[in-house]
């Protein structure tokens, strides 16, 4: 009625499946297959399986304590898709390495965080001037890719996600809740990193805002700055002195946060253009120079 090891001395089991992306499994079903990770020092070791639906205790605990954690699924145009995990201290009783992952799969995307684990644990106790980073590696991804969230232990701190390295694809977006959003504007290598932030202090903005864009004059990349303080439908657009719209930079659901996009002119004339956000009632128009 389990799964036992005949080396004595092997330590721990962690099973994982793949189904688009991998998923730590509690139970072994028929006919599928599984990677198996363990730890031993005997030089034959051998698995025997006696039933489907039971594995060994410290897998089926990191299992477990994985449902009781936040989510954040990732989902790419082909279909791929993976859950990672955020959880604090008093959830997660297994060792990091139970949540270490396979290799990545030789086809479609992968997403782990950095650390190569499906789940980080963020301490009890936060120093009330840090912030806290996991950041997540995303590789293969077919665009666009969806993110979706379910947060519902944050211990009175704000987690928020963005993008490394000031890409400014995603802006600072507060996870509460359950919510999702869709990421279409890459740049052309596509978006490798993203970033989970903790912190017990990074505010909410308190007012709609559109900042004047920097550089400025420019040549011929620039970029604009926005908050949001609640969750809105933005629209961001470039016009010309014609009134002519010449680029959609936004449109789409946001939450609340502050964002940054980028504006290549390099197909457009030199001369004066006009930027409009738009977030549900808030209108905000600024003007910019551009100089070849």
């Amino acid at each position: 009625d389990s799964v036992t090891f005949t080396d004595a001395t092997m330590s721990s089991a962690d099973f994982f499946g793949y189904s688009g992306g991998y998923f730590a499994a509690t139970t072994i079903q028929p006919a599928q297959a599984y990677w198996v990770k363990v730890s031993a020092t005997g030089t034959n070791p051998q698995m025997c399986l006696r039933a489907l639906s039971v594995l060994p205790p410290k897998g089926v605990a990191a299992g477990l304590e994985l449902m009781e954690m936040n989510k954040l699924i990732i989902t790419d145009k082909a279909g791929y898709a993976q859950t990672l995990y955020l959880g604090d201290e008093t959830i997660a009783k297994a060792p990091a390495s139970a949540y270490e992952m396979p290799p990545p799969a030789p086809v479609g995307m992968d997403v782990r965080f950095s650390s190569g684990r499906i789940a980080e644990i963020y301490p009890t106790k936060f120093d009330p001037n840090g912030v806290y980073e996991y950041p997540i590696a995303i590789n293969n991804a077919t665009y666009p890719i969806t993110i979706r969230w379910e947060v519902t232990k944050q211990a009175e701190r704000q987690i928020v996600l963005t993008d490394a390295a000031g890409q400014g694809v995603i802006g600072n977006t507060i996870l509460d809740g359950s919510g999702r959003m869709q990421i279409t504007n890459v740049p052309p290598s596509g978006m490798k990193n993203l970033v989970i932030k903790l912190s017990e202090g990074l505010a909410v903005p308190k007012a709609f805002a559109l900042d004047q864009n920097y550089p400025n004059p420019f040549n011929a990349v620039t970029e604009i700055k926005y908050q949001i303080p609640e969750n809105s439908y933005v629209i961001l657009k470039v016009f010309n002195v014609l009134g002519q719209e010449v680029a959609t930079l936004v449109n789409e659901k946001k939450t609340s946060g502050q964002y940054t996009v980028s504006w290549d002119a390099s197909n457009q004339p030199s001369g004066v253009y006009f930027y409009r956000l738009t977030a549900d009632k808030f209108i905000a128009v600024k003007k910019m120079l551009f100089i070849r």
